[in-house]
């Protein structure tokens, strides 16, 4: 029955997952010792919480993930840098912006708060932060974190404590601050929405084939193909072979490029 062969394909990706060469080595805060991802796998397979078919999307997304990590032995390095960068460019832009907010009444702050140009700054740093988001997506697919989990204070251990998604939970609430002062000194018209970790997850998730099928970005490893309905790829850049989303090629090549060489 359905069930049956469900907890076949469950076997068989848990099979494929201990056939790897090298399992990816997560770290986990506070202590010397690694997630084993094989544990998280299991956690996944017997959450009742949802549904078969979900859990097989999950898992397979994992699997998937596990081979792209274990080939690829800097992609932490990679993904630390990012978000150490971005950290050190949203408390330089909310420094910024409380300044400004501070001196509004001032010829030249109201003209600052008036530009296009600040306008466009403020959107860049959205382009971070979603890239950002991409990452600590991705490593919620590698964890099998339930797809419901949010990033917010106090929820780590959901997370099991992994240290770059405790780095990012930091751009969380960096941005926050960023953005409500934005929004308060009528820079933007509401706090700038960006689509959150869950929705990024549930929506890669369910075209878990896409990935494999149709390309993915290698500097997050999310998918490409927003729609099976839709063959067309998202913008994207390539690169000595290898694809890569239109921000996050500008992000690699501004940014991270000769932090690596």
């Amino acid at each position: 029955d359905h069930s049956t062969n469900t907890h076949k394909i469950f076997s068989n990706l848990r099979r494929k997952l201990c056939n790897l060469k090298s399992l990816p080595e997560i770290p986990q805060n506070g202590g010397d010792c690694n997630v084993p991802i094989l544990e998280c796998f299991d956690k996944c397979v017997s959450r009742k919480s949802e549904s078969m078919e979900n859990r097989r999307l999950q898992l397979e997304r994992c699997v998937f993930l596990s081979e792209m990590i274990a080939d690829n032995n800097i992609i932490y390095q990679q993904w630390k840098i990012i978000i150490s960068n971005v950290n050190d460019d949203l408390q330089i832009g909310t420094k910024v912006l409380t300044y400004l907010a501070a001196n509004c009444e001032e010829e030249d702050s109201k003209m600052m708060l008036q530009s296009r140009k600040l306008h466009n700054y403020v959107l860049g740093l959205s382009e971070c932060v979603r890239l950002v988001r991409f990452i600590a997506a991705t490593i919620g697919d590698l964890l099998c974190v339930d797809i419901g989990f949010d990033l917010k204070s106090g929820t780590l251990a959901n997370w099991y404590n992994h240290p770059l998604v405790a780095d990012a939970q930091v751009i969380e609430d960096l941005w926050a601050g960023l953005t409500s002062i934005a929004a308060n000194v009528g820079l933007l018209s509401t706090q700038h929405e960006l689509e959150k970790i869950p929705d990024i997850r549930a929506r890669v998730v369910s075209h878990a084939s896409a990935s494999i099928n149709q390309g993915f970005c290698h500097l997050t490893l999310q998918p490409l193909c927003i729609s099976d309905n839709e063959s067309a790829l998202t913008d994207y850049v390539v690169s000595t072979d290898k694809f890569y989303t239109t921000s996050a090629a500008r992000y690699w090549i501004n940014r991270l490029q000769n932090k690596l060489k």
